[in-house]
């Protein structure tokens, strides 16, 4: 909301200081950009800023360690915090009503020679305004994810028929003529008879017994079953879609594994029970699903290992980076005696600073986040 108005105002300032006669509308603009700035650095970065505090304040305990969030609020506040510095000074120099054109040599303007810095906002937003677009689309995947497994939950029936007085003479092939009770999921024990209606889902994971009913044409773009008798015996039809996203049904026939939560087409059959409750095999894509949302996997540890070396081989690098600017920039200006009216050790110093933060800054967005 407030990234994409602050990135088309900087468009308009960068088009507008190559017009002298615009730049007068340069300090609204840059104060805008600043209040802009100021709403997604304290507001979206707000989260980013106390994980960092927690990240301190438990690395050297062995907890924690610092991660990628102290990183990105490193980078964004030092970027920030110049940006506030250059347009504060740049403010100064423009209220005193006068031009670049007409500062005096030992004016505040030619000092720190703000003419030539800029602030830079945008830099702190737009990297706050990734990081977050990036925890906001994880953040909807394991939602969907979540919504996925609740749907699949959803897919196992409340209750079941159950073959009552089954002894070892009852004759399973005549399916319509057992007597059943009507119980629900929980009754149900491994080894039971369980008879499954035409239409409705299969209750729990089992073996096909036997069957009544016509076998089901099933026809698709490369094969077609025609209604006949194999030497396996007359099958049925199930759709296991919701489990294996086959979209044709798959054929069964006797002895063949059956799945809890997949569609009986027209047959009216006969099973029985090899596994209930957290065994069967809509249970385990369920706690499979949830142990890879809430469980790191190996490679997730050793990112988190090596981000907690990476964040302070960063903060080294920038730090030798800021230090390496000032050298030089002393060394040309003062071992070489090349003064110029453009530049001076504010510069340098500016410069290095701006080095360094490109530094954190870049380092960022890593993978390792």
């Amino acid at each position: 909301v407030c990234t994409i108005p602050l990135l088309i105002l900087k468009y308009i300032e960068m088009h507008d200081q190559h017009h002298p006669n615009e730049r007068n509308n340069k300090i609204s603009i840059e104060w805008i950009i600043f209040v802009l700035s100021s709403l997604v650095q304290f507001g979206v970065g707000y989260r980013f800023n106390i994980a960092a505090y927690h990240s301190l304040k438990r690395g050297g305990d062995g907890e924690r360690r610092m991660g990628m969030d102290a990183l990105v609020t490193m980078g964004t506040t030092a970027a920030y915090v110049y940006s506030c510095v250059v347009l504060f000074f740049d403010s100064i120099c423009r209220s005193s009503h006068k031009t670049y054109d007409t500062v005096s040599s030992n004016d505040i303007c030619e000092q720190f020679e703000i003419s030539n810095l800029a602030p830079s906002f945008e830099t702190s937003a737009m990297l706050l305004t990734f990081v977050t677009l990036g925890k906001f689309l994880e953040t909807y995947a394991k939602n969907k994810t979540a919504d996925a497994i609740s749907l699949l939950m959803q897919l196992q029936p409340t209750t079941a028929y159950r073959v009552i007085n089954n002894s070892d003479d009852t004759d399973y092939n005549k399916v319509a003529s057992l007597s059943t009770e009507e119980i629900s999921l929980e009754e149900i024990s491994v080894g039971d008879y369980i008879v499954v209606l035409p239409g409705s889902r299969i209750p729990t994971d089992g073996v096909l017994i036997a069957h009544e009913g016509r076998n089901e044409q099933i026809t698709n773009s490369t094969t077609t079953t025609n209604k006949k008798n194999t030497s396996n015996g007359r099958r049925i039809y199930v759709d296991e879609s919701a489990l294996s996203g086959e979209p044709f049904p798959v054929a069964k026939a006797k002895d063949d594994a059956l799945f809890g939560g997949c569609v009986n087409q027209n047959s009216l059959f006969c099973m029985k029970v090899t596994a209930t409750g957290n065994n069967t095999m809509i249970a385990r894509i369920v706690r499979l699903i949830e142990d890879a949302q809430t469980n790191k996997a190996p490679i997730e540890s050793y990112a988190d290992l090596v981000a907690s070396y990476f964040v302070p081989t960063v903060l080294s690098i920038s730090f030798s980076t800021f230090l390496s600017w000032m050298i030089m920039g002393y060394y040309y200006y003062y071992v070489e005696g090349m003064q110029r009216d453009s530049s001076s050790i504010s510069n340098v110093f500016f410069h290095a600073i701006m080095c360094a933060i490109s530094v954190m800054v870049v380092a960022c967005p890593c993978a390792l986040g």
